[in-house]
């Protein structure tokens, strides 16, 4: 982008757009004007808002700036305001918010975590929050203490030093690397399948199961991601009911045992085998799904591609990123 050392309204689209991804430092330089004119010109053209009293509002603007990690001068900018003023009204802030804790907007900006789920996680029970007035508010020790309980709710690495070292989330141990979730999905409808012996091999006969109905497939997947279940197919909780966590994903056999299930299987020790514990080979296996199958080459094939799901399961890889 072209340095200028005028700003026109001809450059207000561009900068409201440029806005949502770029700081207003990277703005300033990019047209080679300080911040204060930068400041100034966004104000009078009301993409900034006017300088409005010390209100609740204009303290969240702030809270929202160091929440990106903005420099006191570009927060003063921001909220209209020079730089000793705005340390003297931040530290006011942060030292409220110590007081008498967060109010669910200000936790949503703090932890990047939309309020809506702060709700559901309060009610869920998993923080105890007071109230102020009309105000529900999470004392700050009590954030600490979730995010102890369950590194998953957020990742407070991501906050701020200075947010951070302010609401003790610094003095957390390093968070793990991986969480088990559980998949309780009722997808899979229960069914019977039952092929009687014949000239291409004995008698088969197995349930297939819902993921809820076996009691659960536990998954080991990377601390903040949404993981699919390899059974069913559907995400899962992103939560870990059983708040197990490590920094290497657990044995895999179970999912692999868990999915094998479906074609009337177990898995024990790497290799397949019967339900009555008879270890198929490479051949053996193929006349099992193509028996299962029904002679039915596409069904053939997707089990086929079930059983190469099974040998290529990556507990630490199989989830999409959050």
């Amino acid at each position: 982008m072209p340095r200028n050392h005028l700003l026109t309204e001809k450059h207000l689209p561009e900068l409201r757009q440029a806005l949502d991804t770029q700081t207003l430092t990277a703005l300033s330089a990019s047209y080679g004007v300080s911040l204060s004119t930068m400041g100034s010109f966004l104000r009078k053209h009301g993409v900034l808002p006017e300088y409005d009293g010390w209100r609740p509002e204009r303290y969240d603007r702030l809270l929202a700036a160091a929440a990106r990690d903005a420099s006191v001068a570009e927060m003063a900018a921001l909220v209209g305001t020079n730089t000793v003023e705005l340390k003297a009204r931040f530290e006011q802030l942060l030292a409220m918010i110590s007081k008498v804790g967060f109010t669910l907007s200000q936790l949503a900006v703090v932890t990047g975590v939309d309020r809506t789920y702060w709700r559901q996680y309060i009610q869920e029970g998993w923080l105890t929050t007071s109230r102020t007035g009309r105000s529900q508010r999470l004392p700050v020790a009590e954030l600490v203490r979730a995010a102890n309980a369950r590194p998953e709710l957020f990742d407070y690495q991501a906050v701020p030093l200075t947010l951070a070292k302010s609401f003790g989330l610094s003095n957390l141990p390093a968070p793990p690397l991986f969480k088990m979730v559980t998949c309780r999905s009722t997808s899979i409808e229960s069914r019977v399948i039952d092929i009687l012996a014949s000239s291409d091999g004995p008698r088969i006969s197995y349930k297939v199961e819902s993921c809820e109905a076996i009691g659960g497939v536990d998954l080991w997947a990377p601390l903040y991601t949404i993981a699919t279940c390899p059974r069913c197919g559907l995400r899962v909780s992103r939560f870990s009911e059983k708040q197990r966590y490590a920094d290497e994903p657990g044995d895999s056999a179970p999912v692999k045992d868990a999915m094998a299930s479906k074609v009337g299987l177990r898995w024990r020790c790497g290799t397949f085998e019967t339900l009555d514990g008879q270890v198929l080979d490479q051949r053996a296996l193929e006349r099992h799904i193509t028996r299962i199958a029904q002679r039915n080459s596409r069904e053939r094939d997707r089990k086929l591609k079930l059983i190469a799901d099974i040998e290529q399961y990556d507990a630490g890889g199989s989830s999409s990123i959050l």
